[in-house]
């Protein structure tokens, strides 16, 4: 599974992660629109990695992730829950969808 959040969207689209990837400074510090700042302060690789941009630090939905000892929405018991359908992207949605199925499939 390549870099998915714990929402289901694919940190290796997120123009942070590309940015962080590619030690793009300027890229980073046009995407945050901050014009300070260094790589480790302003990049991310992920939101399950070491190197975490303070947007996603603060997600309620890895936090959540976190304090249920789940590695990804699709394995929660309340997926999904009305907090989920409100805050993500139908992409995203449908990734955990198929990570759900995949999921039950080899848990049965």
């Amino acid at each position: 599974m390549n870099n998915i959040a714990y929402c289901g969207f694919n940190c290796d689209y997120c123009p942070i992660c590309i940015d962080t990837k590619n030690k793009n400074l300027d890229g980073l510090r046009k995407t945050l629109n901050n014009p300070n700042g260094t790589i480790e302060e302003l990049g991310c690789l992920g939101c399950k990695s070491k190197m975490i941009n303070k947007m996603c630090y603060e997600c309620n939905i890895k936090k959540c992730n976190l304090r249920k000892n789940i590695d990804i929405c699709s394995k929660c018991n309340d997926f999904p829950c009305s907090y989920l359908k409100e805050n993500i992207s139908e992409l995203s949605m449908k990734t955990l969808k198929r990570l759900r199925e995949e999921w039950n499939e080899e848990n049965k």
